[in-house]
């Protein structure tokens, strides 16, 4: 096949003409720092995310915690991610040299709905991946607005390739990186199983969860993988993405090419994952300890290389596919002449047109938060007036008497002023758009005194924003990235008796690999079992686990769905039930519920009497006939909470300086009925929820230290 697609040639022109300018330049400077500072709250995010910093670090901090933690398997690439949309925009410089740009007014709208989106997303939306996408959508639109259509011919993939930078939810990641991860648990069990047939070892998998067994020094020998590889995912199936998706625009091919390549990634990130499960349990046949720490680590990491690879070897079949004609080249056209925009300003009228488009910028910016407010206050007076008292433009008892019709009536004079302002704004720049020799009517040249006005415009939205958002974040006293709170009393402490359950004995310690996919070191695994009552001619005992995490810059509690059915179970299914505390040590006096505990020898808060959880139904491979069940909850800043979405959603008021939550686990074994493991899982933390309380941190301890600015109502 045979098609006439093929390299550009480019003049020699084009390339030597230059492509910003120095005034160029400067712009640029002022409007990236104006851009960074408006969205650094989700960067910085992001940056805490990539390295696994804790929250409340400054600058310093965190570039000793890059050097001391370089690589996070889950999403270190996304600090690579802009490095690399910069190459690709270095690398269409010859072709943006020979585009004009233009200030196209329609990328305008995309720009400030890209802002707003980013605002409402921050609060009161409250989710970091629509944050992310709206700041992609954000610059878009200003770059499509001051360069025009034909230049984001060469940009909209730079941009777009941003969106690897950004988190995906958690809900939506999970979901998607389990899936692949039993494909590849069962691709790399059958790759053991051939070369099982020359190496003389069996092959066992039992969940996600692979064994080896073979002979050595006249024993019998079964080593697995780690319960922590199989409850991981595909931890890097992100960057392999970034690498497919940048793989397939790094050449000039046909859209189809590129789709294929795109699609291939998944697949590709499969197969390498495949073979690293693979390698894994074939090193467990030399030595043990390969398999575990750094060299797991770097072995994560090596396994970028054959995944370029496969992209690589892709690209080259693809290429072969459809043949490209050299004599039917396509050459991009010579550098435009520059257009007539009228005698060069003097130094007073430049300075005037940056200050007429800043200001008519800043009115906008104005206007259109004006309006958003009044849609508030036409639907939650309340809120709308709190805000207003707030940063004390009236007094604390002023608004009891307006009337509901009053918003309303603003909110139309405000649409009215807006769409005037639109219109007005954009007959100043199209009056002083100068003489285009090409004839595009709808653009305005960026060399010309409306596009020196267009770019002091952008200024004044971002400086608007950065005031508006600045204004309301300080009013309600929000509190976008997290300190972390330490704990009263180290877990550890509860290793002991509390009558009437006794310490019975406690899980090996977990490993690196472990340790990495729980997230934490402070955690404690004990079995209990209960003096008093008996199941049979045995002891009541539950197994404890407790996880405790704070500061953290994204909220993934690991939970037993995952890790029991990782470990060889099938799930049966799940729910929510109410557990009780109930005993005379509990009292409830103006709300505020107490109890005595014995570890930190005086009465201590408990957030409620009641605790909604997830009961987690599962067979055991030993016993399939049977179902087991874990039970488990969470508490964040002093709340019960039965699940990680609710913990994501709700564990956290935006004006919470802190954070922490704990994970609270109790496995019951066989029990015969939901209602039974219930009513032993309220026996048991009848007795023991005093002292985990008494460990976690005392939450009104911790907001004495700081004043609370946040609304009253709460979410």
């Amino acid at each position: 096949m045979t098609t006439s697609t093929a390299a550009t040639q480019l003049p020699s022109s084009a390339a030597d003409r230059r492509l910003i300018t120095t005034s160029g330049w400067t712009w640029i400077a002022v409007l990236a720092g104006l851009f960074l500072y408006v969205h650094w709250s989700y960067v910085n995010r992001m940056i805490h995310i990539a390295t696994k910093a804790s929250g409340g670090l400054n600058p310093l901090e965190l570039i000793i915690h890059m050097i001391k933690n370089p690589w996070n398997p889950d999403w270190s690439h996304t600090l690579v991610v802009p490095l690399i949309s910069l190459y690709f925009i270095s690398r269409n410089r010859d072709r943006m040299a020979a585009t004009r740009p233009a200030v196209f007014l329609p990328g305008l709208i995309v720009f400030v709905f890209g802002l707003l989106s980013f605002n409402f997303w921050t609060y009161p939306g409250r989710n970091d991946m629509f944050q992310g996408y709206s700041m992609i959508i954000t610059l878009f639109g200003l770059a499509l607005f001051l360069l025009g259509p034909s230049m984001m011919r060469h940009l909209w993939f730079p941009i777009l390739y941003l969106a690897l930078f950004v988190k995906i939810s958690d809900r939506i990641w999970d979901s998607l990186a389990w899936r692949l991860q039993g494909i590849a648990a069962q691709c790399a069990t059958v790759l053991l199983h051939i070369f099982s047939l020359f190496l003389d070892f069996d092959v066992n998998k039992v969940g996600n969860k692979i064994t080896i067994g073979f002979m050595q020094d006249g024993a019998y020998l079964e080593r697995g993988l780690e319960v922590a590889q199989a409850c991981s995912g595909l931890r890097m199936l992100m960057a392999f993405i970034a690498l497919g998706v940048a793989m397939a625009y790094l050449t000039d091919r046909g859209w189809w090419q590129r789709l294929i390549m795109i699609l291939m990634a998944v697949p590709i990130a499969v197969a390498v994952n495949v073979g690293r499960v693979t390698m894994l349990g074939l090193l467990n046949l030399v030595n043990e300890e390969m398999t575990k720490g750094d060299f797991h680590t770097f072995l994560g990491m090596l396994m970028l290389i054959p995944a370029a690879g496969l992209f690589w070897l892709l690209g080259w079949v693809l290429d072969r596919i459809v043949v490209t004609d050299p004599t039917q080249a396509q050459t991009v056209p010579p550098p435009l002449p520059p257009e007539e925009t009228g005698a060069p300003p003097i130094d007073a009228r430049l300075a005037l047109d940056v200050v007429k488009g800043a200001a008519g910028g800043v009115l906008l910016s104005v206007l259109i938060g004006v309006n958003c407010y009044l849609i508030v206050m036409s639907f939650r007076p309340d809120i709308g007036l709190q805000l207003l008292q707030k940063i004390g433009l009236i007094a604390e008892d002023a608004g009891a008497s307006m009337s509901s019709l009053t918003p309303r009536l603003l909110l139309g004079v405000g649409v009215i002023a807006l769409i005037g302002a639109i219109v007005g704004y954009c007959w100043m720049l199209l009056r002083h758009r100068g003489a285009a020799q090409d004839g595009r009517r709808g653009l305005i040249p960026l060399g010309s005194r409306g596009g020196t006005m267009a770019m002091a415009s952008t200024a004044g939205i971002l400086l608007a924003s950065i005031f508006g958002f600045g204004t309301v974040r300080d009013a309600y006293g929000l509190v976008l990235m997290k300190e972390p709170v330490k704990l009263q009393k180290k877990l550890y402490q509860l290793r002991r008796d509390f009558w009437p359950w006794a310490f019975a004995a406690s899980d090996k310690d977990l490993g690196p690999e472990e340790l990495e996919v729980l997230g934490t070191r402070d955690y404690i695994s004990y079995h209990m079992r209960d003096q008093e009552m008996m199941d049979g001619d045995r002891p009541v005992g539950v197994r404890w686990h407790m996880a405790y995490y704070t500061g953290k810059p994204d909220t993934v509690p690991h939970v037993p769905d995952r890790c029991y059915i990782g470990g060889g179970a099938s799930g049966a299914g799940k729910s929510t039930v109410t557990l009780n505390l109930e005993g005379k040590e509990y009292r409830r006096v103006e709300g505020q519920v107490t109890a005595y505990s014995v570890l930190d020898r005086h009465r201590v808060s408990i957030p409620d009497t009641t605790i909604s959880a997830t009961i987690f139904r599962y067979h055991d491979p030993n016993t399939p006939d049977r179902i087991h069940r874990v039970l488990y909850f969470f508490v964040a800043n002093n709340k019960f909470l039965a699940n990680p979405d609710l913990v994501r959603a709700q564990g956290f008021l935006p004006w919470d300086r802190f954070s922490y939550y704990c994970k609270v686990e109790i496995g019951l074994g066989l029990v015969d009925s939901d209602e039974v493991a219930a009513a032993r899982a309220s026996r048991f933390l009848s007795t023991m929820m005093p002292e985990i309380m008494a460990c976690l941190p005392d939450w009104q301890a911790v907001n004495a230290t700081v004043p609370t600015d946040g609304p009253s109502s709460a979410e």
